[in-house]
């Protein structure tokens, strides 16, 4: 079996039954890191403005 006979029947499973775990795609990777950084920004806004949450800044309180 040539190997693009085998790449074409694994495209084809993938786009009739969907692709099945593994590793990310790089355009997957990228919109994952994007949407952990606009869940994340709403965090670091709250932390600045109304300072760090009690149970946090006990915990960090040799830092200052």
């Amino acid at each position: 079996m040539n190997p693009e006979t085998l790449r074409a029947g694994v495209r084809q499973y993938e786009r009739e039954y969907g692709r099945q775990g593994g590793p990310l795609l790089v355009d997957e990777r990228a919109m994952l890191k994007e949407l952990e950084r606009r869940a994340r920004a709403p965090k670091l806004t709250s932390i600045f403005r109304d300072g760090l949450p009690t149970e946090l800044a006990d915990r960090f309180a040799f830092c200052v």
